[in-house]
């Protein structure tokens, strides 16, 4: 991920926060339960992102680039992120392309992302046990 997709990501992601944050605060929860839903929809790539980089905090794993990546190969059974793999290439992808777009293609490219994203944000759910 490029610092410019991740940028891309986040834009719209305070204000998005905040409604979900003011909705749970009034105790409302269908507007609780809207807005986390409009957050889900509009941010899901960079909820997923963001929640990988804090379990790989958690566990002491550095950052990897693509150069070492080719030269390590294919991951070892079991390694982690194994099943979530092709779902953050295909976000990463999905952002890069949008952050080289303009207009309704860079929107479009950012639906993908936020498309491609779904099963990692299901499977951090799941970590904490919740199913979505």
């Amino acid at each position: 991920m490029t610092e410019a997709g991740a940028a891309l990501l986040g834009e719209g992601l305070a204000p998005e926060s905040a409604k979900l944050a003011a909705a749970m605060a009034s105790g409302e929860s269908a507007a609780a339960l809207s807005a986390a839903g409009d957050l889900l929809g509009s941010h899901a790539a960079a909820l997923a992102l963001g929640r990988v980089e804090g379990l790989a905090r958690a566990q002491h794993i550095g950052g990897c680039d693509a150069a070492a990546e080719l030269g390590m190969g294919p991951p070892r059974a079991g390694a982690w992120l194994i099943d979530q793999r092709h779902a953050l290439a295909q976000v990463c992808r999905w952002t890069y392309e949008a952050s080289t777009a303009t207009g309704k293609r860079r929107d479009d490219f950012l639906a993908q992302a936020n498309r491609a994203a779904g099963p990692v944000v299901d499977w951090a759910f799941e970590l904490d046990g919740v199913r979505r």
